[in-house]
């Protein structure tokens, strides 16, 4: 009977952690995630890192960052940012200009009431920035 539930209770425990969170023992949840488009874009006020062929707004109010790309050129854009100077985290944007607005989010990845810097960058196909004055520049934003 004890192995019984032991076993239930296990199982019952691992399906209540959800699906990407770090676990102790385990690889730690991947820190970067892929945009999906949307037909709007972000709310007004939203502090922006605007470039001449990118565009990235955070929303503070669910840790949204939004994404443009402005330019159908061949390459693709990200937004960057730390939390605090520590580390970089990426949203890619490899859905192109045509897609407009794109967003990710990262609301289970950003804790409350920090500093947060970011900017938008622009990629080439092997994840590394552009230069030549393509990209945004840094901007500094509280989460909620």
């Amino acid at each position: 009977m004890y192995k019984t539930f032991a076993t239930i209770g296990c199982a019952a425990a691992l399906a209540l952690i959800a699906p990407g969170t770090a676990v102790a023992g385990t690889a730690p949840a991947v820190s970067e995630l892929g945009a999906v488009s949307s037909a709007s874009g972000p709310p007004a006020g939203a502090p922006c890192s605007v470039g001449a062929r990118v565009v990235t707004c955070y929303v503070a109010h669910g840790d949204i960052f939004w994404v443009k790309d402005k330019k159908a050129d061949g390459y693709h854009v990200d937004a960057v940012w730390s939390l605090n100077g520590s580390g970089g985290t990426h949203c890619h944007d490899r859905l192109g200009a045509r897609a407009g607005w794109t967003y990710c989010d990262f609301s289970k990845k950003i804790p409350e009431h920090r500093h947060l810097v970011f900017r938008g960058l622009v990629m080439d196909g092997k994840d590394d920035p552009v230069g030549n004055g393509t990209s945004g520049p840094e901007v500094q934003a509280s989460t909620s």
